[in-house]
């Protein structure tokens, strides 16, 4: 899989792993976190049927399993809306039993209906000054999405790249903070992870430090800190969700 990009009139294309020789190149049309249907309906305009492995994944799975990832995602984000538990563990129990819905690996079929429940849980985290629940969630967010990483007292790895996200950035700087409160030692390491994330996505890093340096972090004003650019996406209520 690459990721497509452009500046200008100038596309780039950015591998997401080392590819063989001879590879066919793949890229994603529009975004995966949209519904099967949705997406599906949205690729006629391009006049072909999707039968990329997350798709074909998505089709093979039973209605039961489907059904009951949709009512765990709607229990989820009711609890949100409802402020009714600050409990990570309520929030988790129902991430693990979403996560049973699921057949194949994740580097098959993304977790795609976890994704915005672990964003807006890391959000909350981060608010309440809980750096190793970011930490834990951040990565259970990158499992999520396929990554396989290393993880010890003086290094973070990604062993094995995922999908990749427009929130992959965010959740990575969001780490990056959590690190550098917890184990300063981890805090290069995941910062190079992120700038090579953000390479990829926008097809360049000269944009980087402006928007998520450190220095940026130093006057308070860094993408993530003040959730200036995640507002939007997040569900009703969360900013003000503290959590214990």
């Amino acid at each position: 899989m690459v990721r497509r990009s452009y500046i200008g009139d100038m596309m780039i294309f950015r591998a997401q792993q080392d590819i063989p020789a001879d590879t066919e190149l793949k890229f994603g049309y529009i975004s995966g976190l949209e519904e099967l249907d949705e997406r599906q309906s949205k690729l006629k305009n391009y006049g072909f049927d999707c039968d990329c492995q997350v798709c074909e994944a998505e089709k093979n799975t039973s209605a039961k399993k489907m059904k009951r990832r949709m009512a765990i995602s709607g229990e989820i984000v009711d609890i949100f809306e409802k402020g009714e538990s600050n409990s990570l563990q309520t929030y988790t129990k129902l991430l693990d039993q979403m996560e049973a819905t699921y057949v194949n690996l994740p580097s098959v079929e993304y977790r795609r209906a976890m994704i915005t429940p672990l964003t807006n849980l890391i959000t909350g985290c981060l608010t309440s000054g809980l750096p190793l629940q970011v930490i834990e969630l951040v990565h259970r967010l990158l499992l999520a999405l396929g990554f396989e990483i290393k993880v010890t007292k003086s290094s973070f790895r990604v062993l094995q790249w995922g999908f990749l996200i427009d929130e992959i950035v965010v959740s990575l700087v969001d780490l990056c903070d959590a690190y550098a409160d917890v184990n300063p030692r981890l805090l290069a390491d995941a910062e190079g992870v992120a700038k090579k994330c953000y390479l990829i996505m926008c097809g360049e890093d000269i944009t980087w430090e402006e928007a998520y340096g450190r220095d940026k972090k130093k006057n308070g004003t860094r993408s993530g800190m003040g959730m200036t650019e995640r507002t939007e996406d997040l569900v009703e209520g969360v900013e003000g969700l503290k959590f214990v």
